[in-house]
């Protein structure tokens, strides 16, 4: 008779002394069910995605200052924000701040709401790897390649936990990264430019299609925590992607550097070469280097960097050659910064540049793998 009222009574668990004339009275709490025979609450789980509660987790106290980082509605529940193009916010979360009880996607989830979409967007893959403890300090980042809004909440499924949902107040602080040095002061930035090679694999991090950011794990926080690669398109032949109507192609990040400890599936250029970890030369002591400017000269000043990334091979090694075996140029850098203006002017503007001083090639011969 028990397993009959069980299956009668879903959402409820029996507790010890139940009987046909002492029916169930756990019932589950809202956003959860159980399963016939269940004996206690912890037994209860989330019914989908229904969310009980909503809370934003934003220190609005530390937000940083930033032209390039537009808030609205700063007294509302649900702050958002306008991230400028080619810059990227840093997520700093402190789940080491909630309750050890409280399990992602079980519990809660941290959704991200970008450009009006009423579907939050797709968390890095590090947020579903369930072999991954969340209870540690962590990062990562939305790097805009257009204009993007965003807002954040933390959505509850379980109403078993609604009063823990305080713990996750102020745990997340934003940090604005944005080119700042290449032209000092403006946002101009210098970009990679892609040249048809269809004997050569294309970068697993190329978008296949227009994309307007980038939602990506970073793992700054501790770089020793479990990295979990994100998931890149796999091989495509280089033939179908150079085409007569694409014979160029131009990005702000650094194209086959991926599943980067610190930064993601993307480098942005700006974020290696004006990283704080670089030596960088306050702008009135900068001296510029020309193409007259004797080499015997020793005393140069300008940022330095020199910093040690840890990447992992996106790609299959097998017999055919790939980027870290050419010894020709496999791409090429500006020569000079680029304005958001020329940027916007589309890939065709670069097209002049090839084969010109404006660009410089690099090769397998500067690229140091291991």
């Amino acid at each position: 008779m028990l397993i009959l009222i069980t299956h009668l009574r879903r959402r409820y668990f029996c507790v010890a002394g139940t009987t046909e004339r002492n029916p169930p009275s756990g019932k589950c709490p809202i956003g959860t069910t159980s399963l016939p025979q269940s004996s206690s609450i912890d037994q209860c789980f989330k019914t989908g995605d229904q969310i009980v509660s909503r809370r934003q987790p934003i220190n609005v106290t530390a937000i940083p200052s930033s032209s390039e980082l537009a808030m609205w509605a700063p007294n509302s529940s649900f702050i958002e924000f306008t991230l400028a193009p080619y810059c990227e916010v840093l997520f700093k979360i402190r789940l080491s701040q909630i309750p050890p009880y409280l399990q992602f996607d079980a519990h809660y989830t941290i959704a991200i709401y970008i450009d009006g979409s009423a579907t939050a967007a797709s968390l890095p893959q590090w947020f579903n790897d369930t072999d991954i403890d969340k209870h540690a300090d962590t990062d990562f980042g939305l790097y805009a390649i257009t204009e993007t809004t965003f807002r954040v909440q933390i959505q509850l499924f379980n109403g078993r936990f609604i009063s823990d949902m305080s713990s996750f107040d102020n745990s997340l602080m934003l940090d604005v990264i944005k080119p700042n040095r290449a032209n000092y002061g403006t946002t101009d930035q210098f970009l990679v430019i892609l040249e048809p090679n269809t004997d050569l694999d294309l970068p697993r991090n190329l978008p296949l299609q227009s994309q307007p950011y980038f939602l990506e794990f970073a793992g700054t926080y501790n770089q020793s925590y479990p990295f979990a690669a994100e998931t890149l398109h796999e091989r495509i032949d280089p033939r179908l992607y150079w085409t007569s109507s694409r014979q160029i192609s131009v990005l702000s990040y650094f194209p086959y550097f991926s599943e980067c400890k610190g930064y993601g599936s993307r480098i942005p250029i700006f974020a290696a070469l004006e990283n704080e970890a670089c030596d960088l030369i306050p702008e009135e002591d900068t001296q510029p280097i020309t193409a007259f400017t004797p080499w015997a000269n020793q005393d140069r000043f300008a940022d330095t960097c020199n910093l040690f990334i840890s990447c992992a091979y996106e790609e299959t090694i097998g017999s055919d050659e790939y980027w870290f075996q050419q010894s020709d140029s496999f791409f090429s850098f500006t020569t000079f910064p680029i304005s958001q203006e020329e940027i916007s002017l589309g890939d065709s503007f670069f097209t002049s540049f090839i084969g010109t001083s404006k660009q410089v090639s690099v090769d397998g011969n500067h690229v140091a793998t291991k």
